[in-house]
């Protein structure tokens, strides 16, 4: 990208040649900042040369990001699932969960081609921007900043509610939730995605162990532990044929929550060392969820049967409860921390995208996302603690911007990536040239009016 400086023996005889060599030896620096006023054609992650005391952000392998992106997943949707397998039945959660996974999984795919057409992109509301100008940018950013938020908010509840378990409600729970918010806000300190890494490890090895000992304690206390005194026994459905609209539509929002990370894909890929690998990072997430929300999903709803609560770790003896929530607090902080440096990370980015600043090692750079990220979960405080409503606020803000990231908004980026009027696109054969485009048109369409419909 840079010129190269001319040899200093060069011969310069006219004056023409004089001015190309002293465009040439402009400093680099100048050449790095006029290039990051450009962001329509750069990476605004990439260190350009000549920059100094930089932090290289581009160390994401496909492992690391995998695993990093799956502590967002496996989390608090995990403990609500087995209430999706109540509402819909054991053979039709299943179904449910699969087809979410091929949705998600196809969406992502769709956000790593856009990526790569659009390497300027560093998040939704640039794709937004994209494609329908700042409109498009202004409601994707207030997407993001409602869904970061708002699940930062749920896990400063979730936490504060885990914590009473072990006391019992003896102490504030204010107290908890400030020192949920305070824990989570340090931990965030990293602004990379690598540096997310292990707190992720730990965040899966404990949300796992926590479903073990709920499993194992649900298949081992007696069957009627979770049966009201006159109640029928406990039984389990394959099919859930008298489950009513509102129940049906309840499980099919749990399971749009839970492949909500969708929104944080973008987010990723300028991280990322080879952004293409990014469909293998995926791959690996929807196989874990695949395989820890069918197990915990279909295992807890078989013991709990039309009595499983929602969230399962409550399905319990107390004594095993409580080990269960310690092993979860873990993954309720963390994961709170990887969803909301994706709303942080907007900020940040907007903020100095076409500054040095951006990759900056300097102690102003880390102070103005600590900054951030301070002010985000000292919001989310105030919702959880002071909106008497919030439990049902959360639901709305939640469906709405998860049903548009999982669905709609991919359906919207397959159909611009592939728009034949636009100039970008001009030989690239549009929306019907081959089968597999129709098919694909189809399904956006298809995508979209889903997402359209639950908006409604």
């Amino acid at each position: 990208m840079f010129r190269s400086r001319e040899p200093k023996g060069q011969e310069i005889n006219d004056e023409k040649t004089v001015s190309q060599a002293v465009a040439s030896v402009q400093d680099e620096e100048t050449i790095g900042q006029q290039d990051r006023l450009q962001p329509a054609v750069a990476d605004a992650f990439a260190l350009r040369e000549g920059d100094e005391n930089q932090v290289d952000f581009k160390t994401l392998g496909w492992i690391k990001a995998g695993l990093i992106i799956t502590c967002e997943a496996i989390a608090l949707g995990t403990l609500s699932f087995p209430s999706t397998f109540k509402r819909l039945g054991l053979a039709a959660g299943l179904i449910t969960n699969c087809a979410f996974i091929a949705i998600a999984y196809l969406g992502a795919w769709i956000m790593v081609d856009f990526k790569l057409k659009y390497p300027h992109v560093l998040n939704a509301a640039d794709a937004g921007r994209e494609m329908f100008g700042r409109a498009g940018y202004i409601i994707c950013g207030i997407a993001i900043v409602a869904k970061s938020v708002g699940l930062a908010a749920s896990h400063v509840l979730a936490g504060k509610l885990a914590i009473a378990t072990f006391d019992d409600n003896a102490n504030c729970a204010v107290g908890w939730a400030a020192l949920i918010s305070g824990v989570s806000a340090i931990l965030s300190y990293n602004r990379k995605w690598s540096g997310l890494l292990w707190l992720s490890v730990a965040s899966l090895t404990c949300i796992i162990i926590a479903c073990i000992v709920t499993m194992a304690g649900a298949g081992t206390q007696p069957a009627d532990f979770l049966v009201p005194p006159g109640g029928e026994p406990v039984h389990w459905v394959a099919f859930n044929t008298s489950v009513s609209l509102a129940d049906c539509i309840g499980a099919i929002t749990n399971c749009v929550f839970a492949y909500g990370q969708a929104m944080a894909v973008l987010t990723f890929l300028p991280e990322m060392k080879k952004p293409k690998d990014f469909r293998k990072s995926i791959a690996l997430m929807q196989v874990l969820q695949l395989i820890v929300y069918s197990v915990v999903g279909g295992v807890l709803y078989t013991y709990g049967g039309q009595y499983t609560p929602s969230p399962a770790l409550t399905m319990t003896k107390r004594t095993l409860a409580i080990i269960s929530y310690a092993f979860a607090l873990v993954t309720i902080i963390v994961s709170g921390i990887v969803a909301v440096n994706v709303g942080a990370k907007f900020f940040y980015t907007e903020l100095f995208r076409n500054s040095p600043m951006l990759t900056s090692n300097s102690w102003k750079a880390q102070g103005a996302w600590l900054a951030i990220i301070g002010t985000i979960y000292t919001v989310a405080f105030i919702i959880a603690e002071l909106i008497p409503f919030f439990n049902q606020l959360l639901t709305i803000v939640s469906s709405w911007t998860s049903s548009w990231f999982v669905c709609g908004f991919a359906g919207m980026l397959w159909l611009h990536l592939y728009n034949p009027r636009l100039p970008e696109n001009a030989g690239n054969g549009g929306w019907f040239s081959t089968p597999g485009r129709i098919v694909m048109f189809c399904i956006s369409i298809g995508l979209v009016a889903m997402s359209a419909s639950s908006t409604v």
